[in-house]
């Protein structure tokens, strides 16, 4: 878990606690991964009386549910006009009804399980303030309507700001996706379900039955299981299909009526999302946005921070700014998740891809997963099944990624940011060679040197200094490091990244 950064929602929440797995055991179905989609399969099985073991590597939610903006929408980050051209426009719409279908499930199950996550209907607006980007908003709005979502275009919004074109989108949502999740988990051992804190998965052998290794050496057997997380751990097909992203977040505290209630979010390259949300009696501002490719080589994660809070500055007047976090997404090549078996697997499934609608689609992936694992037809299968062929849509992408993975494949093990451990500064990490040998050496703000070998332990790529998280991102497939120990903080690794030892001379300052 981030110790660096931390979102409002933890600040908002208190967690329940779990115990770690000592012993083997025996179920049904094995949920890998406790955010918001794995729990919201466990609660779906569980509530049918399937037997359900729920495993999470740290603690319950902390992982992207945590640094979430809380919000829920079926608008799609892709955009319903890619989506219509790229598949089909009953693709669309398909895939509309279900995100639509997602947030009306969790209004439903806060009244049925009386969980207070302080969910609120609201309006989604996309903007725009240039000219130029006109038509951009036009074409997604057209899209949006055509896949059957309520809809319409408007030129002003409540936004203390004047743009040139807008659509809203009604009956969307907000709330804090932890106290749901840690309302669920009740609900999910009220219904005989298990969960199981601070227990990393190492492997998943998808054999029948299917055994399920920890790094404790605990084994589980089950019919199926289901790796609820964020991307499939160990190697898997889809990992070349995707595109890792960081995206960033600013919380600020501001006058109750600085901002209309709302969900908010322009079409820049770079772009913004803006949402509000109250905390004990105060009022918060929540911008995020500044999206970028995990590990990019050279690039200063912090300025993603500065870069928001000057907008924040510069259309709300905030200058003093309470929280600071940011969280990963995928992008699948195609624009859609992967949801369902996972390719070449026999009782494994897996839930991917989300873009930044991760909230919504983790919901709608437990939906159609609960129905797979139980033996119902889901109409929704076929659109986001993991082997589904969408040439068309996704082999420009999936070439121009797979190019990308190579280059920093062969050029990252050529490049250094420093030439000798002396120069790394405190507080950071930078690749230095050491005697011939690349290592990923870090700081500690006590002077103490760590020093990791840079090799993923995912696909052996060459991982990247990452500055406001403190810890060693992979470019390729989005893995991600603790900075001194090299514990696995994101898959799809599943090992720590391998520690070295320097010696002490070449340490100094």
């Amino acid at each position: 878990m981030q110790n660096f950064l931390k979102s409002i929602w933890q600040d908002a929440s208190t967690a329940p606690s779990f115990h770690s797995l000592t012993s083997d055991l025996q179920t049904d179905v094995v949920v890998v991964g406790a955010g918001i989609t794995g729990i919201t399969t466990a609660y779906l099985l569980a509530k049918q009386g399937v037997k359900v073991v729920v495993l999470e590597s740290d603690k319950l939610g902390s992982g992207c549910t945590a640094f979430s903006t809380g919000h829920l929408t079926s608008s799609l980050d892709a955009d319903y006009s890619f989506v219509s051209s790229a598949i089909d426009k009953e693709t669309a719409r398909k895939v509309a009804f279900s995100m639509q279908n997602a947030i009306n499930f969790i209004e439903q199950v806060c009244k049925d399980e009386n969980i207070a996550c302080d969910f609120v209907r609201l309006s989604a607006y996309q903007y725009t303030e240039d000219e130029s980007s006109v038509q951009d908003v036009n074409d997604g709005g057209k899209a949006t309507i055509e896949a059957g979502l309520n809809a319409f275009f408007t030129n002003t919004i409540p936004l203390p700001f004047s743009v040139k074109r807008a659509f809203e989108l009604k009956d969307q949502g907000e709330f804090n996706a932890l106290k749901y999740i840690y309302g669920l988990a009740q609900c999910i051992v009220r219904d005989g379900g298990q969960i199981f804190e601070k227990t990393h998965v190492t492997d998943v052998d998808d054999s029948e039955p299917c055994v399920v290794t920890t790094k404790n050496g605990q084994k589980i057997t089950a019919k199926h299981v289901v790796l609820a997380t964020h991307t499939p751990i160990q190697f898997n097909i889809t990992q070349a299909e995707m595109i890792p992203y960081r995206s960033y977040v600013v919380a600020a505290k501001v006058e109750k009526d600085k901002v209309a209630k709302g969900l908010y979010w322009d079409v820049l390259k770079h772009y913004h999302y803006i949402r509000t949300y109250e905390m004990n009696g105060e009022n918060y501002l929540i911008i995020g946005g500044e999206d970028h490719k995990v590990g990019e080589s050279g690039y200063d994660e912090n300025e993603s921070f500065r870069r928001l809070e000057f907008y924040a500055k510069a259309k709300f007047g905030i200058t003093e700014f309470s929280h600071r976090w940011s969280s990963q997404h995928f992008e699948a090549a195609d624009g859609l998740p992967y949801i369902g078996r996972s390719p070449f697997g026999k009782n494994k499934y897996i839930a991917t891809g989300f873009t930044g609608d991760g909230l919504t689609f983790g919901v709608v992936s437990a939906l159609l997963l609960s129905d797979l694992l139980t033996g119902k037809d889901n109409p929704l299968a076929k659109v986001y099944a993991p082997n589904r062929a969408n040439i068309v849509a996704s082999a420009k992408d999936w070439v121009e990624e797979n190019l990308t993975t190579m280059y920093h494949f062969v050029k990252d093990r050529l490049t250094t940011d420093a030439s000798e451990a002396a120069e790394v500064p405190r507080g950071e990490g930078c690749i230095v060679r050491v005697e011939g040998k690349q290592l990923a050496v870090y700081r500690d703000d006590n002077d103490v040197v760590h020093a990791l070998s840079p090799v993923c332990t995912h696909m052996h790529c060459i991982v990247q200094w990452n500055d406001s998280d403190k810890s060693w991102d992979c470019p390729c497939h989005g893995a991600r490091f603790e900075a001194s120990t090299g514990e696995v903080l994101n898959g799809p690794a599943v090992r720590a990244l391998t520690k070295e030892t320097i010696s002490p001379e070449t340490k100094k300052v």
